[in-house]
């Protein structure tokens, strides 16, 4: 996910840290700051120490996007609520293509409004077929499973419905664990923030009982 494309003006890899140094120690340390005990880990997942920019991208898109979804849906799934993970990987039919799977690329697939101009393979004319019956199911039962849709199962714990074309993999297929390591260790470094905001605002409510009062 080229989050960069979208996102220029966050810093990297880390929307929480101004300044991230660029290897050693020192982003050790600032990552753990923000992903306790998570640093060395993420800068092995994403290669950090290795090329910072493009480590760092990756690493940006799935701390704005990737473990944020999962968490979410992992709670619509605690509070009883039916949920279905995707994943999409699909990139231009092109070479030279540098774009990616970036943020939002998947809308045309869903409603079948892809510009011929910007290239179309056969693998996009299935994907689009899929996506497009995927998503109809979906808003007419609550279900996308059924026509061209091979079995898209609910969300309970890691399983996704990965999209692709013009790459190695399938057009769509079920898997599990998808960035798993990653978004786990991100996990730790979201769940702290929430864990902060909860306090925050247990605080502010306390403050405003103890303050508030018509009678003042």
């Amino acid at each position: 996910m080229k989050a960069r494309s979208f996102f220029p003006d966050d810093e990297q890899p880390s929307v929480w840290e101004s300044n991230m140094p660029q290897g050693g120690e020192e982003m050790i340390a600032a990552l753990d700051t923000h992903y306790p005990e998570q640093g060395e880990t993420l800068a092995e997942l994403y290669g950090l120490q290795d090329d910072f920019i493009e480590g760092g991208t990756q690493m940006m898109g799935d701390d704005i996007f990737g473990v944020n979804v999962r968490y979410a849906a992992q709670a619509n799934v605690k509070a009883g609520s039916p949920t279905y993970l995707y994943y999409f990987s699909r990139v231009p039919p092109s070479k030279t293509q540098t774009l990616g799977a970036f943020h939002a690329a998947e809308i045309p697939f869903v409603f079948d409004s892809s510009e011929p101009v910007l290239g179309l393979s056969d693998d996009d004319e299935v994907l689009t077929r899929i996506m497009v019956d995927a998503w109809t199911n979906f808003a007419k039962t609550g279900n996308p499973n059924g026509g061209t849709v091979p079995d898209w199962a609910q969300e309970s714990g890691q399983n996704w419905m990965h999209f692709s074309a013009n790459t190695d993999y399938p057009v769509v297929a079920a898997e599990t664990d998808i960035r798993k390591a990653k978004l786990d260790a991100l996990e730790v470094g979201l769940r702290m923030k929430l864990q902060a905001l909860d306090a925050e605002l247990a605080t502010a409510n306390t403050a405003g009982t103890a303050t508030g009062s018509l009678n003042d």
